[in-house]
């Protein structure tokens, strides 16, 4: 990893991206942008009132975040080999993505917006903005800014060439943070027999139990294909192949295996294009506590 941009939105007061974002750089050397945009509101007329010595009230406020900013770098500074601050106005996710296309950067970092009424992480609508369009896996996040120590890699390696590369890849991602955060990781996919809703009367107990067996070993077929590339084999009890919808099996994995990173990539169709998250990614991450790294099926294999 060369680079990578760290989101500090002012709300984050406890500074959990950068703290996050500060262990990533040192263990990798890497240079890094920090970033705080500010969003415009209705009130955003007013912000071209002048103060007596002229300036706008809009630039008095750039320059007091970016002050802001600076005080709580410290510890950033001391681990990255250069770390650049920016403060602007603007959309946050559109402000992420075009430095990200325009420098290459290799990780996102940003806080989430804290907890739901349910319980369960808030990501928000600048996460999942970026889950679905940033072009580099996206860090976001959760309760607790402290290396993971389980991490859940969630994966779908159907048949289907495109998914079986991007399982590859989140597997890869998953193998190298627990190597240099000493962390254990599970694995998990979920399966399930086609809808056989309007054929139901004509199949028997022993139709339906060939289906969920076939359906079964298809699945771990393709999850065992892909585990053999991992330098080592995954213990039994950290492989979890559960029938079931991922939207309500993954987020229950999680929560019983007390993952605080769950890595899980970002394909819907492929000829979505700027809808990459998809429907089924975007209920799991609603549902979750902990931290999610999604990847992107255009993600290098190079951390």
């Amino acid at each position: 990893m060369k680079r990578m941009l760290i989101l500090s939105p002012p709300e984050d007061r406890s500074g959990r991206a950068l703290t996050l974002g500060a262990a990533i750089a040192e263990r990798f050397g890497a240079d890094v942008d920090v970033l705080r945009v500010l969003e415009e509101d209705q009130n955003s007329a007013a912000l071209e009132a002048k103060t007596h010595a002229g300036a706008t009230l809009r630039d008095v406020l750039l320059d007091a975040e970016r002050e802001s900013l600076e005080a709580v770098l410290q510890p950033l500074r001391a681990t990255s080999r250069d770390v650049r601050v920016e403060v602007e106005w603007g959309v946050p996710w559109e402000s992420v993505i075009s430095r990200v296309e325009a420098r290459g950067i290799d990780l996102v970092v940003k806080p989430a917006g804290g907890l739901s009424r349910s319980g369960n992480v808030f990501f928000g609508s600048t996460a999942l903005h970026l889950f679905r369009r940033c072009p580099c896996p996206v860090w976001v996040v959760g309760e607790s800014a402290q290396l993971p120590e389980r991490i859940l890699a969630a994966v779908d390696p159907t048949n289907e060439p495109h998914r079986r590369r991007l399982a590859e890849r989140v597997l890869h991602w998953a193998d190298e943070i627990a190597d240099w955060t000493c962390s254990s990781i599970d694995v998990a996919s979920a399966w399930s027999t086609p809808d056989l809703a309007r054929v139901e009367t004509h199949l028997d107990e022993t139709d339906r139990e060939r289906l969920r067996t076939e359906a079964l070993q298809a699945t771990t077929a393709d999850v065992d294909e892909v585990l053999l590339a991992r330098r080592e084999p995954i213990e039994s009890s950290r492989l979890h192949v559960v029938e079931g919808r991922p939207t309500e099996v993954l987020p229950t994995i999680a929560e019983q295996s007390a993952a605080d990173l769950i890595v899980m990539g970002t394909l819907s169709r492929p000829d979505r294009a700027g809808d990459l998250l998809g429907a089924t990614a975007e209920t799991i991450v609603r549902q979750v506590r902990c931290s999610v790294l999604t990847v992107p099926p255009t993600a290098t294999l190079e951390l």
